[in-house]
């Protein structure tokens, strides 16, 4: 096993920056599953980490400059990535003038995943991802994220509860206050902390093959 041949003496972790609105951190939603299905948890800790591209008052209206901005993205995210943007979205919110792309809402729905049912986490934000991206569903509103949690098996009403109080608010900010101590600014982003040291493994979308070869080398497999 992968796990017998890792140095017991390093503790590695890939801190995953993201945001679960952010194009190109949809286009490299497999690749993050292939990481974890390539070294397991017993083998290196993968935690994502929201960004917060344009939250709360940096949300941003679904203007000329937006909707041209997401026109000319997601082509680009498909040819290099293979995800594809459903007709939903296109219709729902790129040609909707009244949508407000705020992404403060999908990160905090994510971290009360967090607080409720932590390994779900990243499926969670995958769930979001196709919700939005393919489903065109409204990601301003609770019931999105209502209708995706109970697969989970987190209670609805515990879920209404965290999503309206202050801690979920304030842990959230929290997540975007720890991004901006890194100085990221590229979403997605990949951090690789190895016995509390922190050195980047990409910034934007990146392959398969260059994130297992700097973690291989972190691990002591090269």
């Amino acid at each position: 096993m992968l796990s017998q041949v890792v140095n017991e003496n390093k503790s590695v972790e890939i801190l995953y920056v993201q945001d679960a609105l952010c194009g190109w951190c949809y286009g490299l939603a497999p690749v993050i599953e292939q990481i974890r299905a390539h070294y397991k948890d017993d083998v290196l800790t993968l935690t994502p980490v929201h960004g917060g591209l344009w939250p709360g008052k940096r949300a941003k209206k679904m203007d000329h400059a937006l909707v041209s901005h997401l026109r000319n993205g997601m082509p680009k995210v498909t040819e290099y990535t293979g995800q594809v943007f459903g007709d939903d979205f296109k219709k729902n919110i790129v040609d909707n003038p009244q949508f407000l792309y705020d992404t403060e809402p999908a990160a905090r729905a994510a971290i009360i995943v967090r607080s409720l049912s932590p390994d779900n986490e990243l499926a969670f934000i995958k769930d979001i991802q196709i919700a939005f991206f393919v489903n065109g569903l409204d990601t301003n509103k609770l019931e999105t994220f209502l209708s995706i949690v109970s697969q989970y098996g987190i209670d609805e009403g515990e879920f209404e509860k965290s999503y309206s109080s202050k801690q979920s608010k304030d842990e959230t900010q929290n997540d975007f206050v720890r991004c901006a101590s890194w100085g990221i600014s590229a979403f997605p982003s990949l951090l690789l902390k190895t016995n509390g040291k922190i050195n980047m493994i990409s910034a934007g979308s990146c392959s398969l093959d260059h994130i297992i070869n700097i973690v291989d080398q972190a691990l002591g497999l090269k």
